[in-house]
């Protein structure tokens, strides 16, 4: 039963403590102007984010800084492309002991590459690298405009005849990046997914901000092709990485408009403050529960928090040399997945993974099981996973999958991640009070891949 009194006087103390930041805000503001965005006053269509991102990759820019943030790009594409079972063939061997490096003098930065059939490109990056080979980085910029018919497609085949093979210029090496807001792949209608398929060394879906889409098509058809990385995240590391106070300024503003813009994050400042002090109090555990209730935005953010603890405690729990990867943005959508799998062509071929997934609308109907894309595999996995795992669900996607819900009371607790009572007892999880959802989780992942990478082993090969 609900304690209307307390429940009263809390969110009263709440509204003053509230209207007492929001008061620290405005005098903050009046000495650092802290909300205010210099993208707010420039242009932000496609073709103004484009010549951004192109200043910023260029060596030559008036930033000064040379190949500093061009390099902190093709670092972060090489560290995410390899945690999602693949290497680009932009950035393989790049800045290794006995890899290449980029040739500054040789970068070429254009906007609206005119191309083949009146095609263009957003932006394209044409450079030379210290092994004689040219490259093209090219960025398919999608903040607004939908898919025209076959423009992938087109885009696709002009790199891999302009760089995709040895000439008298030497070998050659290309990327198309598909920039979209949310981690959105591009339109069947734009490139086939058999086509995305045979150039997977060469393609990749890059989002503007940290809060991914996970419908169904992105976390399994698309799952190898949308990075673990987002412009938002580029942006942070450039500032990081960057001595310029002005740069850095920008940096943090051209971050925030991307979260605001793309991701949807309304809610900042000293007012999300206080209400994740409140969050983090004990005595306030039934409040808590109502807060999340009327703050979506407090919820996703809580639950985002609850995923991240929980992929850190499986990749130090999981012994056998996977990697663990999650979407989960706590947004009311189906499909979000926290899945594991290994560094292995064999596995990334077959597009096998352990698996948690939600299968309803509001986080909730959690499974957790073994994923085959491919057929054969599946089928052989069906059968043999079965005795070591016990009887269970199969699908045409799972050889074997199980409700948690069906795994005890632990499991019927945390069936529902939308569910206020369960996003507190996550909240305090994730700030390491209390263990039991992340224990029970790791259990399960643990003792099921213990029992079947052994046997997906010897199927995918």
């Amino acid at each position: 039963m609900v304690d209307r009194g307390r429940l009263g006087r809390f969110f009263g103390e709440l509204r003053s403590r509230v209207r007492l930041a929001r008061k620290m805000d405005a005098q903050l503001d009046r000495q650092l102007a802290r909300r205010f965005n210099v993208l707010d006053y420039i242009r932000t269509s496609e073709l103004g984010l484009s010549r951004v991102i192109g200043d910023l990759l260029d060596p030559k820019a008036t930033h000064g800084q040379d190949l500093l943030f061009f390099d902190t790009l093709l670092q972060g594409l090489k560290r995410s492309s390899k945690k999602l079972r693949r290497h680009l063939d932009i950035t393989r061997g790049y800045d290794d002991e006995d890899g290449w490096t980029v040739l500054p003098d040789t970068v070429e930065v254009r906007l609206e590459r005119t191309i083949t059939r009146g095609r263009r490109l957003d932006v394209s990056v044409e450079f030379k690298g210290s092994d004689g080979k040219t490259r093209c980085l090219a960025i398919e910029n999608k903040a607004g405009a939908p898919d025209q018919q076959h423009q992938v497609r087109d885009y696709l085949r002009f790199l891999d005849g302009e760089y995709g093979r040895t000439s008298g210029d030497g070998p050659k090496g290309h990327c198309l990046i598909y920039l979209s807001p949310r981690g959105e792949p591009p339109a069947t209608s734009s490139v086939r997914r058999t086509q995305l398929k045979e150039s997977e060394n060469q393609f990749a879906v890059l989002s503007y901000t940290r809060r991914i889409d996970g419908d169904i098509e992105s976390v399994t058809e698309n799952a190898g092709f949308r990075l673990d990385y987002s412009v938002s995240d580029w942006l942070s590391a450039c500032r990081k990485v960057c001595d310029v106070d002005r740069l850095r300024w920008f940096f943090q503003d051209a971050e925030g408009y991307c979260e605001r813009e793309f991701g949807g994050v309304t809610m900042i400042g000293a007012g999300r403050e206080e209400i994740d002090l409140f969050l983090a109090q004990p005595e306030n555990v039934e409040a808590t529960a109502t807060v999340v209730e009327r703050w979506p935005e407090v919820r996703a953010s809580v639950v985002e928090q609850f995923a991240r603890h929980l992929r850190a405690k499986l990749e130090s729990a999981t012994n056998r040399g996977l990697v663990c990867v999650t979407d989960v943005t706590g947004e009311v959508r189906k499909y979000q997945s926290i899945w594991l799998f290994r560094e292995d062509p064999a596995w990334r071929d077959k597009t096998v993974e352990i698996r948690m997934e939600a299968q309803g609308e509001r986080l909730k109907d959690w499974i957790i099981g073994v994923r085959a894309k491919d057929r054969a595999v599946r089928d052989a996995l069906e059968g043999a996973l079965k005795t070591p795992l016990g009887r269970a669900r199969s699908s045409d996607a799972w050889p074997w999958y199980k409700y948690i819900r069906q795994w005890g009371k632990l499991g019927r607790d945390f069936a529902s991640w939308y569910d206020p009572g369960v996003v507190t007892k996550l909240a305090r999880e994730a700030r390491g009070e209390g263990s039991a959802a992340t224990d029970f989780l790791v259990e399960r992942f643990v003792s099921i891949c213990d029992r079947a990478v052994p046997i997906i082993d010897e199927a995918v090969r």
